[in-house]
């Protein structure tokens, strides 16, 4: 995980984290990650509109956020050589697209498979 945090900062990326505080809540943020040191990360919470800290161990999931999903979108709707007639904006959690939709589950999946183990893992220390 610490590789993760690290190749984001490096990269000035904009992340979604899953993180499980010490009394076993769980929260997803959207943060950027201004510096990581020992056990420790220091980020910029969108969520709580601060800076925080966190315990890299602590950390379930960091996945990236992509600014340009209409771009994306558009060159795997490329590929398969469909027209693009109009754009909407969903959810973040929801999406009408039926393109690639088998990968879609299967990432999921393996995320959700990911956050359990983790989660297990924090409830068996």
């Amino acid at each position: 995980m610490r590789e993760q945090l690290v190749k984001a900062m490096q990269r000035n990326q904009i992340a979604n984290m899953m993180y499980m505080a010490k009394d076993g809540t769980v929260s997803k943020r959207r943060v950027k990650i201004i510096k990581v040191v020992g056990e420790n990360f220091q980020v910029y919470c969108f969520t709580k509109k601060a800076k925080r800290t966190f315990m890299i161990d602590n950390v379930l999931a960091v996945v990236p956020v992509i600014h340009k999903k209409r771009e994306v979108v558009k060159k795997v709707l490329a590929k398969d050589k469909i027209k693009i007639v109009k754009l909407e904006k969903v959810s973040e959690y929801f999406s009408n697209l039926t393109v690639n939709d088998e990968v879609m589950r299967y990432a999921n999946q393996a995320l959700k498979t990911q956050v359990e183990e983790l989660l297990i893992s924090h409830q068996n220390k």
